[in-house]
């Protein structure tokens, strides 16, 4: 297996769940959020090698009281055992917002590969209109912001709220990562059935484009991205495919807590029923 591969899925899985199919950030405030205490788990493969998991959740800031309107996102990934001994990896990333006004405050990701450690950090100051990004506690630069910027995991928000029959199927949104504010386009597919541990979960699969982007939204040449979201409000994120050139990564729901109750039943719709019409089925 190609550790570069490997390592680049396992460490922006969040950034690539970010950077999907985004509506704007106006219409988000009439629809639900993630509960404090919400959470999902995903078992990660290359092909049909188990090579990590990954863990999804939602809380409230440690000195933040209960009725605050900030939330805290968290994204952690790591590889499992067998791959450890081979080529560790372990990710966190984390992203403060304001709710209503879907305004990031803090962005933080602390990876580890192999003996590689890197810690990297955004303030997003909206008062002054710029953000200040630091790496190992050092500071890097000092950005303008442009209005309706968001870091990746703050994406999460606008994405789970997508109406797919209401609103239009593509959408350009602006974030950063802590380097330049860059766009980042998705465009609807098709519905699609998704079998998982936890049931039967229709999805709706959406594809990305990256245009000219840095660093780690970067995608191998000949390289595709796919989010399957179910049709839940807020939508639960299924399963993060990305077809590289040897084999495909997948990252799969396996289970979790979805507005403060564990995911135990299949989300589905009933099917019809099929009728014999002219010597076949239909």
């Amino acid at each position: 297996m190609n550790q570069c591969i490997f390592t680049r899925f396992l460490f922006y899985l969040p950034i690539f769940c970010g950077s999907l199919f985004i509506q704007t950030t106006e219409s988000l405030c009439a629809h639900e959020n993630f509960k404090s205490g919400d959470y999902f788990n995903y078992d990660i493969y290359w092909s049909f090698l188990k090579v990590g998991q990954a863990r999804l959740e939602f809380s409230k800031p440690k000195d933040q009281d209960a009725q605050s309107d900030t939330l805290t996102i968290t994204f952690t990934v790591h590889s499992n055992s067998l791959i450890e001994k081979i080529y560790p990896v372990k990710s966190e990333i984390q992203s403060t917002l304001l709710i209503d006004e879907m305004k990031p405050l803090y962005y933080r990701k602390n990876q580890q590969e192999g003996d590689k450690h890197r810690t990297m950090e955004i303030q997003f100051d909206w008062l002054k209109q710029e953000s200040i990004t630091k790496e190992q506690d050092n500071p890097r630069n000092s950005l303008p912001l442009e209005p309706n910027t968001l870091d990746p995991l703050s994406l999460l928000l606008s994405i789970s709220n997508h109406n797919f029959k209401e609103a239009p199927s593509a959408f350009t949104q602006k974030v950063t990562d802590g380097g330049s504010i860059v766009s980042i386009d998705a465009n609807y597919l098709k519905e699609q059935e998704l079998q998982t541990k936890v049931g039967t979960f229709e999805s709706n699969k959406i594809t990305v484009a990256t245009k000219e982007l840095r660093g780690v939204f970067n995608k191998s040449p000949n390289s595709e991205l796919y989010l399957y979201m179910s049709k839940d409000t807020p939508a639960i994120l299924i399963k993060l495919q990305s077809k590289v050139r040897v084999g495909s990564f997948n990252a799969i729901l396996t289970d979790g807590i979805y507005k403060g109750t564990t995911i135990s039943k299949p989300i589905k719709r009933p099917t019809q029923k099929k009728h014999w019409h002219r010597g076949r089925f239909r």
